[in-house]
């Protein structure tokens, strides 16, 4: 297991200057890892989906994990189109998740409940694969069961892929107005130092800080601005 590596980032507000620790973001991290699979759950239950779906690719059929995980992947996306354009009045957002011991993607979606037999066909005639589940998901209870079974270990990744996908407008209204509002990667200033380092700078300059409850420090406007 990895550990984060030394850095941090800091940014003067109208509440005064704030540094904290910047993580690494890797799944095999020890500290971001727990991390991230809490952030992927709760990104799950913010869809608030209506239908778990299993695809499972027939290893037969291919060469390649990686050459599965392609297929997968771009017959999903044609299989999402017709299913809006089947159903034009609905929504049909997805979360898709790799589970590596099967190569399948459990995704959770909300759409209407399509009869198991008709996605069966439809991804073995593509030359995926006819192993499908599909069963109705109730309740953000049984969101975070289901998450959590598939996220026991960090998603897989094949090759370049990606870990998870999701659809646009999969994220709430108000999930996407906060993040919009408090992630804005272009004010905040990069170190290549631990955060308490760049602390002890700063206060050089004139800085008090304290540590927050919710993480990292923060330091009220000091005269003449932040540095």
């Amino acid at each position: 297991m990895l550990a984060c590596r030394p850095g941090a980032i800091s940014r003067a507000t109208p509440k005064g200057t704030i540094v904290r620790e910047l993580p690494c973001r890797c799944w095999e991290c020890i500290d971001c890892g727990p991390q991230r699979k809490r952030a992927l759950m709760a990104l799950a239950r913010d869809g608030k989906p209506d239908t778990l779906l299993t695809l499972t690719v027939d290893p037969a059929n291919f060469e390649t994990k990686e050459e599965a995980h392609d297929a997968l992947k771009h017959r999903y996306s044609d299989f999402v189109e017709m299913a809006r354009k089947k159903w034009p009045k609905t929504r049909v957002e997805y979360l898709g998740v790799i589970e590596a011991t099967k190569l399948g993607w459990p995704h959770f979606m909300r759409a209407p409940f399509i009869p198991q037999r008709s996605i069966s066909r439809y991804f073995e005639k593509h030359g995926v694969g006819k192993i499908v589940d599909i069963r109705k998901v109730r309740g953000t209870r049984q969101v975070a069961a289901y998450v959590a079974k598939y996220l026991s270990k960090k998603p897989a990744r094949f090759g370049d892929g990606k870990r998870y996908v999701r659809s646009q407008s999969w994220e709430s209204q108000e999930a996407k107005a906060w993040r919009q509002e408090n992630v804005k990667p272009h004010l905040w200033q990069l170190w290549d130092r631990a955060a308490f380092l760049v602390v002890e700078h700063l206060e050089t300059f004139g800085h008090k800080f304290f540590e927050c409850p919710s993480g990292g420090w923060l330091s009220p406007p000091i005269f003449g601005g932040s540095r």
